[in-house]
């Protein structure tokens, strides 16, 4: 399989998701940056945004020009205004993006039962996944690292791409209570990739059979995926 590079990234990431109006963000490695890069981009195209969160969003942050509905809470946080007060405001707007899980800003995230918490109106699950975990000691970028040893007893000690493999297909893991019709992985941080790692990933996703795309938020490029 042959990578394709475009610097397309947002209308291509808009196009599969242009029926829908809930899109709720999970997993790691570049949640906020999307939910940002997203809000911006519909507000640019004429639409009336929502950005909000189920969990939690920094305050130290430009969220840009689409309206941001939250409350503030402790430690220089954002939180959740209220699931109920998130779903009475659906009808007002064009968009409503929301961020759905909490990763402490590292590259990867196991679940609990407790998170990520998506509402039942989501039309679209993005499951964000940073591919710059690769190669880095699992203890220091994988958010539930405890959790995940208890039930797997995976013993290594670097991420690789079996590590994110097995982060994408467990129980618990980035695709944990996906919603929606139009919902796929987003392995955010292709920048930081070989070309050669570049062409493994895509064949794993083709071969687990997922829709994916496989990108860099911070180049804004779209490297390659499949979205059926």
């Amino acid at each position: 399989m042959k990578s394709v590079y475009n610097e397309f990234l947002l209308p291509s990431l808009s196009f599969f998701l242009r029926s829908s109006n809930v899109i709720s963000i999970s997993g790691s490695g570049g949640k906020t940056s999307l939910l940002i890069a997203l809000g911006n981009y519909f507000y640019n195209q004429g639409e009336k945004v929502l950005l909000t969160t189920t969990t939690h969003l920094g305050r130290d942050i430009d969220y840009g020009d689409a309206d941001l509905f939250v409350e503030v809470g402790e430690r220089n946080r954002y939180k959740c205004p209220g699931e109920d007060k998130i779903k009475a405001k659906i009808k007002d707007y064009d968009r409503v993006l929301i961020e759905a899980d909490g990763s402490r800003r590292l590259p990867l995230k196991y679940h609990t039962l407790r998170d990520p918490v998506i509402i039942d109106e989501t039309t679209s699950t993005l499951s964000v996944v940073g591919l710059s975990a690769i190669g880095m000691p699992i203890k220091d970028v994988l958010f539930g690292y405890e959790d995940y040893y208890a039930d797997t007893k995976d013993s290594s000690e670097i991420v690789t791409l079996d590590t994110i493999e097995r982060l994408i297909t467990l129980e618990k893991g980035v695709r944990k209570d996906m919603k929606g019709s139009h919902s796929f992985v987003v392995l955010n941080q292709a920048d930081t990739l070989s070309p050669n790692d570049v062409e493994k990933v895509n064949a794993m996703m083709f071969r687990l059979g997922l829709n994916y795309m496989l990108i860099s938020l911070k180049e804004n490029k779209l490297y390659s995926g499949v979205v059926f």
